[in-house]
């Protein structure tokens, strides 16, 4: 299995859609990306370093940086393949078995994290594929490959992106399709749905006195309830996120205005401002004028 972080920069460096020998059959390929080859007609019959390999239209194989390869058997002229080669950093973490090759396993369901907060850096998301895959989104592939190839024929401005955006759509119509194969219903569960309305709605109205009464209201649940699932996705206390939340926004209004620290504990949510200070300085470490004086950019120069 391979990992590759949603986060992950990806630059195509050639691609290609491939038919019948020329070019291919007994000549051994190996470059510094990894590949990606989609069979649209088969068979394909594909030696990949000492494993001989028969692949099937609406197959896939991800091959690593200088994996050697090669067709071992000719194919019929109008059996193809799309054929793209990219490089990926950070790099994909690989699963091995015990003998060393690539594991073939089930990839693992997605886990989330407390990521998806305002106050938390993003961390991603991994996708899972397998070293060889069968897709059911064999034809919605083949035409995302068709148009990545022809920009490639014909680049415009902002064709770098444009090819990105192609492959990331590939990779995770593979991904899910990974997903969809090996779990009854891969969907994502009612609870974290939930969760992240709780999200949205304290990023909204963090900075007003948001009752309990007033939250059940608007979310149709029961306060405490909303707490255990706010909890358990975001490992705090909704408390403490809008704590947070608030502290984040003071810190910019510290660096970025000149406004007194009273107007900015007001804004932020807090209405007394000895407990901002206080608050403030245990959740960043010194006092408000402390963080102002590190952070207010310096006068221009006359």
């Amino acid at each position: 299995m391979l990992s590759i972080s949603s986060l992950a920069r990806l630059e195509v460096k050639w691609a290609n859609v491939h038919r019948g020998n020329d070019g291919f059959y007994e000549k051994w390929h190996a470059n510094p990306y990894y590949e990606l080859i989609v069979v649209t007609d088969g068979p394909i019959y594909l030696q990949v370093e000492e494993e001989r390999l028969t692949v099937h239209a609406g197959e896939c194989l991800f091959l690593l940086p200088w994996q050697r390869h090669c067709g071992w058997k000719p194919i019929d002229e109008h059996s193809g393949f799309f054929w793209v080669q990219f490089a990926i950093d950070p790099e994909p973490l690989l699963s091995h078995s015990k003998d060393g090759t690539i594991a073939k396993t089930a990839p693992p369901l997605p886990e989330f994290s407390s990521g998806e907060l305002r106050t938390t850096a993003a961390n991603g998301v991994p996708l899972w594929l397998a070293a060889r895959m069968e897709t059911s989104r064999r034809f919605e592939i083949s035409l995302l490959l068709e148009q990545l190839v022809a920009e490639l024929r014909r680049p415009q401005a902002y064709y770098q992106l444009r090819l990105a955006i192609k492959l990331w759509t590939v990779l995770e119509l593979l991904a899910s399709g990974l997903l969809q194969q090996h779990y009854v219903d891969p969907a994502l569960p009612g609870s974290f749905v939930l969760y992240r309305r709780i999200v949205n709605i304290l990023d909204e109205y963090y900075d007003k006195e948001l009752t309990a009464s007033q939250l059940e209201e608007l979310m149709d649940r029961k306060y405490e309830y909303l707490c255990s699932i706010f909890k358990r996705y975001a490992g705090l206390t909704m408390t403490t996120y809008v704590q947070q939340l608030r502290i984040q926004r003071a810190c910019r209004l510290l660096s970025a205005s000149s406004r007194t620290i009273s107007e900015i504990a007001a804004e932020a949510g807090f209405q007394d401002p000895s407990y901002f200070g206080r608050l403030f300085k245990r959740h960043v470490g010194v006092t408000p004028q402390a963080y102002r004086n590190r952070h207010r950019p310096d006068p221009p120069q006359l």
